[in-house]
């Protein structure tokens, strides 16, 4: 076990490395500090982590609800957990489904598990313990100006407060 004090994790990295931060990362063909199956559990101590980022990466994990309840379990109190993942609500989605080109057929490509939509995130982090303090959504042409349910993607941050239970 990892056990240090007040650290940031940047779970499945891929291209984004931190500086300053626990970079982690199944691909060994990746720049990570730490390389690891994340689906086995996470290598730290509880309540040592004060921040998690998830990027894109709960899309490939079966058993998502399990991470989650990992990510709660280092966090410390207060500890915060900020998701990224494509909106497949999003206006693109919608006008992709109206000319007949659906997003459904990506995850035979991609090897995508799962869809997210801004319902289904929040109650996955609901089940797992965090309450839901931020939800925006960023877009690549329009930035933050569409809303969440709207833009490209979306962006989650949750916390672990004192009065949430323990996964």
């Amino acid at each position: 076990m990892v056990a240090a004090k007040s650290i940031r994790l940047n779970i499945g990295c891929g291209n984004d490395y931190r500086k300053g931060w626990v970079n982690i990362d199944f691909d060994k063909t990746v720049k990570a500090d730490l390389y690891c199956d994340v689906r086995n559990g996470l290598p730290f101590a509880d309540e040592n982590v004060e921040y998690i980022n998830l990027s894109r990466m709960l899309i490939y994990i079966f058993d998502y609800q399990s991470l989650l309840d990992e990510c709660y379990r280092v966090l410390v109190k207060e500890g915060k957990i900020e998701i990224r993942e494509n909106n497949n609500t999003s206006l693109g989605c919608r006008l992709k489904m109206l000319f007949g080109r659906p997003d459904f057929l990506e995850p035979i490509i991609t090897r995508r598990c799962r869809f997210w939509t801004i319902g289904s995130l929040k109650r996955a982090l609901e089940n797992s313990g965090f309450a839901v303090i931020r939800c925006y959504g960023l877009s690549e042409t329009f930035g933050r100006l569409l809303p969440a349910s709207l833009a490209g993607d979306f962006i989650m941050i949750g916390k672990k407060t004192s009065d949430s239970f323990t996964a």
